[in-house]
C-alpha cells in the first residue's frame, strides 16, 4: 500500500491566471477489476496530478451579525461589563461551515455560513446557531446590499435565514448546523437549496432539513410512513438529470424532488420531495454478493471507527463510462481515529459516483487530501493533531468542465473555524483518463455480469480510500496506545 504523499512541488502559474497554483500528487482507486483478496493495490491508480489555487478566507462581520439578531437564546447576561459590546461579541460569536453555489442567472456566489452564539469561552459548547446568507462577486469579494428578483419580490442580501428552531432556555446546540448549499443546474428560474440538520425537541436527535431561501419555505425531511428514529445528518445532495422538456413551452423547470447520498457503507440513495419532506430509498446496496465483505480498513488499526461520511454537493461530471450512464463528483469526508489518540482525522477525497438512473456505484475514490499550503497554515500542515486534523469540504460552488478549464471552485472549512475557497484543477482530465472511461464505450450496462462487477467492486473502492487516511494519520503522528497489525 502506497502512503499518502506529502510532498509538493514549487507553485507554478496557471496557464490562464496569475494566480499560483500548488501541484498535488496523488493516487485513488478504481473500479476496474475485481481485486484478488483484500488488497488494494490490485485497483490501485497512482501518479494522478491536481492543483489548487491559494485559498482565500472569507471574514463574516460578527458584530453586524450580533447587532442583527434577537432571539431568547442569545442572552449577553454575566459577561463582564467593562467590556465593550464588540469586545463581548468577540468572545460570543463565531462561524463555520461555509458553503456556496453560482448563480448564473446573476452572476454571484450565494454563500450561507452557520454562525453561533456560545458562552463562558467554549465554542464547541453553542447554545444555538443561524444561517447567515451573504453575496459575493466572481473574485470573492463580498457585495452588501445585493438585490434579487424573485418572482415579483426583492430579497436584499446579506440576511439571516428565516429559519424557525426549536429551543428550551437553559439548553444548547439549537438551531440549524452543518448547511450545504445546491442548486439544480441547467433549468429556468432555479432557486438554491439550503441542506442542513437541526435538533428536534420532541425525539431529542437530529432531522435533516431543507431551505429554499428565496421563497422563504423550509421542509423537514423525513421518510414516508415512518418516524424519524435517530440521527440524522450528513446527507450529501444531489440531483438527478432530467432527459424532458416542458410541454408547454419547451423550458425545463425545477425538479420537485432532490437526491442524496444516504450511507455510503453500503451505499445507500434516498429520493425526498421538496415541497412535503417525504422522502424514500430509491437505491439500497446489495452486499450479498461482496466477496471480500470482512475487507475493512478498521480491521488493520483496530479502528472501528473508520469511515466515509458527508462532505459535499455532488455535481454531474459532463464525462461517463458509457451510454445511458451519468457520473457525478464529489467530496466525502473520511474520519479515521487512527494515528492522534482519541482525536479524530477528517480528510476530504474525491469521489466518482456513476448511476443508469436506477442503481448506483463508486467508480473512482482518491486517498485522503489535505490540499497542502494552499488550505492549511504551516502549523496545520505539519501537525495533523493539531488544529488542522479536521479539514471539511463544504460544497461544490462552481464546476466548469471544459478542457480548457477542468475547474472545481470549493469551500471548506479548517479546525471548524475558517471558511475558505479555492479554485482545484484537473478533476476532469484525472477521470478521463480512468480505464472505464477510456475503454469501448458501447458496452451494454444490462449485461448483467458487468453490473455485478461495477456495484460489487464499490465495496473495495470505498474501504481501501478510507484506508489511506489511517495509514496518512499513522505515518505523520506518533503512536504508542495502538498496536498496529499490518
Amino acid at each position: 500500500m502506497q502512503s499518502l504523499p506529502h510532498t509538493w512541488r514549487a507553485s507554478e502559474p496557471a496557464s490562464d491566471s496569475h494566480e499560483p497554483y500548488e501541484l498535488l500528487e496523488t493516487y485513488g482507486y478504481s473500479n476496474t477489476r475485481i481485486p484478488d483478496g483484500p488488497h488494494c493495490d490490485d485497483i490501485l491508480v497512482p501518479g494522478q496530478e491536481l492543483r489548487i489555487s491559494k485559498s482565500i478566507y472569507l471574514e463574516d462581520d460578527n458584530l453586524e451579525i450580533a447587532e442583527t439578531i434577537v432571539h431568547p437564546m442569545v442572552d449577553y447576561t454575566g459577561q463582564p461589563k467593562d467590556l465593550s459590546f464588540k469586545e463581548i461579541v468577540e468572545k460570543t460569536w463565531g462561524a463555520m461551515a461555509g458553503s456556496s453555489v453560482w448563480l448564473e442567472k446573476y452572476q454571484v456566489y450565494f454563500s450561507v455560513t452557520r454562525v453561533f452564539f456560545y458562552t463562558q469561552g467554549v465554542k464547541h459548547w453553542p447554545k444555538i446557531s443561524f444561517l447567515y446568507a451573504q453575496i459575493y462577486d466572481p473574485s470573492w469579494t463580498k457585495l452588501d446590499n445585493f438585490t434579487i428578483s424573485w418572482q415579483g419580490e426583492s430579497i436584499v442580501f446579506p440576511r439571516v435565514l428565516d429559519v424557525e428552531a426549536e429551543y428550551e432556555i437553559g439548553g444548547g446546540f439549537y438551531g440549524p448546523e452543518d448547511p450545504r448549499v445546491i442548486i439544480e443546474q441547467g433549468v429556468q428560474d432555479a432557486e438554491p437549496i439550503v441542506v442542513f440538520n437541526m435538533l428536534q425537541l420532541r425525539d431529542k436527535v437530529r432531522s435533516m432539513y431543507v431551505h429554499r431561501p428565496f421563497s422563504n419555505f423550509t421542509t423537514n425531511l423525513k421518510f414516508s410512513g415512518k418516524a424519524n428514529t435517530g440521527t440524522q445528518k450528513n446527507w450529501s445532495p444531489f440531483f438527478m438529470p432530467r432527459n424532458y422538456t416542458d410541454s408547454i413551452d419547451n423550458q425545463r423547470w425545477p425538479s420537485k424532488h432532490i437526491n442524496f447520498i444516504f450511507d455510503w457503507h453500503p451505499l445507500k440513495i434516498t429520493r425526498c420531495h421538496l415541497l412535503n419532506g417525504n422522502c424514500d430509498f430509491v437505491y439500497s446496496q446489495d452486499q450479498s454478493g461482496i466477496k471480500y465483505s470482512d475487507h475493512v480498513a478498521m480491521n488493520k488499526y483496530n479502528d472501528t471507527q473508520s469511515a466515509m461520511r458527508g462532505g459535499s454537493n455532488f455535481e454531474p461530471l459532463g464525462i461517463s463510462p458509457g451510454p445511458g450512464l451519468t457520473s457525478f463528483v464529489g467530496f466525502p469526508r473520511t474520519h479515521t481515529d487512527a494515528g492522534c489518540g482519541k482525536e479524530a482525522i477528517y480528510r476530504p477525497v474525491v469521489a466518482i459516483m456513476t448511476t443508469n438512473g436506477t442503481h448506483f456505484y463508486l467508480d473512482y475514490m482518491s486517498s485522503g487530501l489535505d490540499f497542502g499550503h494552499s488550505v492549511l497554515t504551516e502549523a496545520q500542515y505539519n501537525d495533523v493533531c493539531d488544529k488542522g486534523r479536521i479539514l471539511l469540504t463544504n460544497s461544490i460552488a462552481k464546476l466548469d468542465p471544459r478542457p480548457q478549464h477542468d475547474t472545481l471552485t470549493l469551500s471548506m472549512t479548517v479546525a471548524d473555524s475558517t471558511v475558505q475557497v479555492a479554485n482545484l484543477r484537473g478533476v476532469g482530465n484525472l477521470v478521463s483518463n480512468l480505464p472505464q472511461f477510456n475503454l469501448n464505450k458501447t458496452a451494454a450496462w444490462h449485461n448483467e455480469a458487468v453490473q455485478a462487477f461495477r456495484l460489487n467492486v464499490t465495496h473495495d473502492v470505498l474501504v481501501c480510500a478510507v484506508q489511506t487516511i489511517s495509514d496518512y494519520a499513522i505515518r505523520f503522528t506518533n503512536v504508542t496506545d495502538r498496536t498496529i497489525t499490518t
